[in-house]
């Protein structure tokens, strides 16, 4: 329960919580009572709890009435939390789990009940989208009997001014603002003029900002820029705006990545181990994360079910990981990084001059360590250019040559490692200067192209 000055009932009740309870079942049923005190009970609990606003009153005559008692009131429960001043949230959730009912346009109705002066700048990837949610949010105020018998000062006349596809201007505003009540934005785009108490980014990324092999292209490093750059300049204030991110991961480097490695408080998540990142004290963003399935279960049956997730794993890896999951880190050969290396380290012999492999115990069920010379190994070096110079800045391919020795067992050890975004010279720099180091080697170089 969020204390409101219009709700004394709930503010000063000792039993306010089992008074909500007992609310959210009257109002579920279809013959709850309307006498005045009941309607000053329903309209006081509607500007105190968000699940109650959106499951009861919103769900009278809006896409609310399939929220659950579990996820939702959870993910409700999140975005209420986060409403202190200088927060910045941010939710993660897979797609087809109502993220965007709970968070955007039913949270910016929310938002705009319990206070009518409030300015919210509400941005996704393209603007149409925006507009979209701008309209659902309008009509919970505009075409809902439930929410006009409890609240007629917000129900807008006919024709109003300001009233429309794409701006919202609530009829009872005490105080003027050039910024409407809810202002929809295209991300990406010029921010001129925008000025928010809170700021609501939804899906601001999308497939376009993939590579044909579904890694980030240059477009999805320009609206994290972007991002990046405004999230100071939108709002009204550093200290008393509120910023909240909805979204759902597409890759490692996505536009989500820096918030991700800035969590200061985790919630919603059953599974830690599912979380792929660190709770950091000096984060700046409360997280609220959920996989499509955790604890062998699925989180929302009633509209994904487990045995389609488990075939979706069979048959899309990179969507079952990324958009369902929301762990793009398992998405492809991203698997590799949790695997073990075993150690080893290229020696020179201080007699003989000889190089030789140094197996520190342990390693491949070693008891004791062991010394392999070099000369006793076959050497492959192996490199794979970026695509081109002109790509270096896009990010969308790196460099990279390598050593690699087999010994007489089959086992194969990295004797020689570069990675990175560089141009074309310092590439075969690299290739030379190992071909040098081993001049015994073989080499292979082959061509990528990342498009």
């Amino acid at each position: 329960i969020s204390p409101h000055p219009l709700a004394p009932i709930f503010s000063e009740a000792s039993d306010a919580s089992s008074i909500l309870s007992d609310l959210i079942n009257e109002g579920s049923s279809a013959n709850f009572s309307t006498t005045e005190a009941m309607r000053q009970l329903f309209r006081q609990a509607g500007l105190v709890s968000l699940w109650f606003f959106l499951r009861v009153i919103a769900a009278h005559s809006g896409p609310y009435n399939e929220l659950n008692d579990q996820l939702h009131l959870d993910m409700a429960n999140f975005y209420q939390r986060s409403d202190y001043p200088g927060c910045h949230a941010a939710g993660f959730l897979f797609r087809g789990g109502f993220k965007s009912t709970v968070w955007t346009h039913g949270g910016n109705g929310w938002d705009a009940l319990r206070d009518p002066n409030i300015t919210i700048g509400l941005g996704s990837n393209i603007i149409d989208r925006s507009y979209e949610f701008l309209r659902i949010t309008e009509r919970i105020f505009d075409s809902n009997e439930l929410f006009a018998w409890l609240y007629p000062e917000y129900v807008p006349a006919k024709n109003q001014p300001h009233w429309n596809d794409t701006e919202m201007v609530l009829p009872n505003r005490t105080r003027f603002n050039a910024t409407p009540t809810i202002k929809p934005f295209a991300v990406g785009g010029s921010t001129a003029g925008i000025h928010v108490n809170k700021l609501k980014l939804d899906d601001i990324v999308g497939d376009k900002q993939l590579n044909s092999d579904r890694s980030c292209n240059s477009d999805m490093y320009r609206i994290s820029n972007w991002l990046q750059q405004n999230l100071a300049t939108l709002v009204t204030s550093w200290t008393s705006s509120r910023i909240f991110i909805v979204g759902t991961r597409y890759a490692n480097d996505d536009v989500y990545e820096p918030i991700v490695q800035s969590t200061k408080a985790l919630f919603g998540c059953t599974e830690r181990d599912l979380y792929d990142y660190e709770i950091r004290p000096d984060g700046v963003w409360d997280v609220y994360y959920r996989t499509a399935v955790e604890n062998g279960k699925a989180v929302f049956p009633e509209r994904i079910t487990l045995e389609g997730l488990e075939e979706l794993a069979k048959t899309d890896w990179w969507t079952y990981s990324t958009q369902y999951m929301n762990r793009p880190r398992a998405s492809s050969v991203n698997d590799f990084a949790s695997y073990d290396i075993r150690q080893c380290s290229l020696e020179i012999d201080p007699f003989s001059k000889s190089p030789y492999i140094q197996i520190v115990e342990g390693a491949f069920g070693q008891v004791e360590s062991e010394r392999i010379p070099l000369a006793s190994c076959s050497i492959i070096i192996a490199g794979d250019p970026a695509s081109s110079e002109s790509r270096i800045s896009a990010r969308t391919s790196r460099s990279a040559a390598i050593a690699v020795a087999t010994d007489w067992t089959g086992r194969h050890f990295i004797i020689g490692l570069e990675v990175g975004y560089v141009e074309i010279l310092a590439f075969f720099n690299w290739l030379f200067s190992m071909k040098m180091r081993f001049p015994t080697a073989s080499t292979r170089s082959e061509e990528h192209t990342s498009e």
